[in-house]
């Protein structure tokens, strides 16, 4: 009897694999094989690869850097405006000058400057115009044929551009050794965070011009610059969220180009760089401080994009 519920303990596991388990235990792996051939199939064919960014294959390691210089191409601009509820001076800065040096196996480990001549913006609108120059009240007779407008235009640009140039102690009596501390405005980053990808070979694919060598394609990255920006003798530490767009000729070659676009309006307040209303020699006008949040801006909002072209591989 004893002999018995042994063998019968033993023989029980057997008894529950039934004939239709036992073909679905046995069919199992040969399911799941062409799927898993599939899903790799899928993975190596969706989207192009960069050999020239493989990874180390050494696990536990941090990535080499592998920085490369691109430099801001010339005849690079900015849109900028002050607005307020019934005004909205704005103009555009030109004279940009810059690099980045990309890590593009690690994002985050870039680092950059950007110089701006402040001598060579450009003011389109009137609103920053002299009150006591007459130029607002005479434009608004303007002529009646379209040459006099245009001459207006001019007067209109070339007074408000002044007026700005004043207002950041650029003014044309101000002391050559003032003019030259207050020439340009310097935005330096030490680092990229907020990253949507770590590196340029992951980032998502977009759509590229149609006008675009075959076999090119491009790619996007989110990203924060962590900086300062330095104007007036004044440093302030300033974040500016942007969207890096890697233009790559082949799967075989790093991005050639890339647009750094500026995500909704990067904001500098005037009043942590002392930017107010000056005279020519660069003395504040009390008068006119209350041209402030009324006719101009407190806040100057700056959008567009610049582009950047590979000039190096190291720093």
């Amino acid at each position: 009897m004893r002999r018995l519920l042994i063998r019968s303990a033993v023989l029980a596991p057997a008894a529950v694999l039934t004939p239709a388990a036992v073909l679905t235990s046995a069919a199992l792996p040969i399911l799941v094989l062409p799927v898993l051939g599939c899903e790799q199939e899928r993975s190596d064919t969706s989207a192009p690869t960069e050999p020239w960014l493989k990874e180390d294959s050494g696990r536990g390691k941090q990535t080499a850097p592998a920085f490369s210089r691109y430099r801001i191409q010339p005849d690079s601009t900015l849109a900028f405006s002050l607005p307020t509820r019934t005004h909205k001076p704005k103009g555009h800065l030109h004279g940009i000058e810059g690099y980045v040096d990309l890590d593009l196996r690690n994002l985050a480990r870039s680092t950059g400057q950007v110089t701006f001549d402040l001598r060579q913006l450009k003011m389109e609108d009137p609103d920053l115009a002299s009150a006591d120059d007459g130029t607002r009240k005479e434009t608004s007779r303007s002529g009646d044929s379209n040459t006099g407008d245009l001459k207006t235009a001019d007067a209109f640009h070339s007074s408000t551009t002044l007026e700005a140039l004043r207002w950041l102690g650029l003014g044309e009596k101000v002391a050559a050794g003032e003019r030259e501390k207050n020439k340009s405005a310097i935005f330096e980053f030490h680092s990229l965070r907020s990253l949507s990808h770590q590196n340029s070979s992951a980032g998502a694919l977009v759509k590229v011009d149609s006008s675009a060598k075959e076999g090119a394609y491009r790619r996007q990255v989110h990203a924060t610059f962590d900086g300062e920006l330095s104007l007036r003798g004044f440093s302030v530490k300033r974040t500016v969220p942007a969207t890096l767009l890697f233009d790559i000729p082949d799967k075989n070659a790093p991005p050639r180009t890339i647009e750094v676009r500026l995500r909704g309006n990067v904001t500098v307040p005037l009043s942590e760089y002392e930017i107010a209303p000056r005279g020519p020699e660069g003395h504040l006008i009390s008068e006119k401080q209350s041209l402030l949040g009324k006719e101009v801006g407190n806040l100057v909002q700056v959008t567009g994009s610049l582009e950047l072209e590979k000039v190096s591989t190291a720093r």
